[in-house]
């Protein structure tokens, strides 16, 4: 009954890794997504409702910042690591949350994955 058990799973085991092995021999390993994550503050408060976004040449990718002021984003496209790119805040609510600058930092060329940043904003005077 026990080998009868093992077995099972031995044959288990085998088609999941043959499987496994001729999806990636049909269709190429799966690429790895490129993560940036990070949190907006202001004076030292997480600031919501902020667009953050990862710009490369013509290529955008934005998210929101959460009710703390955190973001997590990523994106398939290898140039963002490879030649680097920048970051920008942008704010969208008007003076709900203040009245906030918009910034940009640059992140530069091959810096691994996953990115966290930390932008610090200042509000308008």
């Amino acid at each position: 009954m026990n080998f009868i058990k093992v077995a099972k799973k031995l044959v288990i085991g085998a088609i999941t890794a043959g499987s496994t092995m001729l999806i990636a021999a049909c269709y190429g390993v799966y690429d790895q997504s490129y993560i940036v994550s990070g949190r907006v503050l202001n004076n030292g408060e997480g600031v919501e409702n902020m667009n953050v976004c990862l710009n490369k040449d013509t290529n955008s990718y934005c998210v929101i910042t959460d009710s703390q002021g955190y973001f997590t984003t990523d994106t398939y496209d290898d140039d963002f690591r490879v030649e680097g790119f920048q970051i920008c805040v942008e704010d969208i609510d008007g003076p709900a949350n203040g009245s906030i600058i918009n910034e940009c930092m640059d992140i530069p060329p091959n810096t691994s994955s996953p990115v966290d940043v930390t932008l610090n904003v200042h509000e308008t005077n």
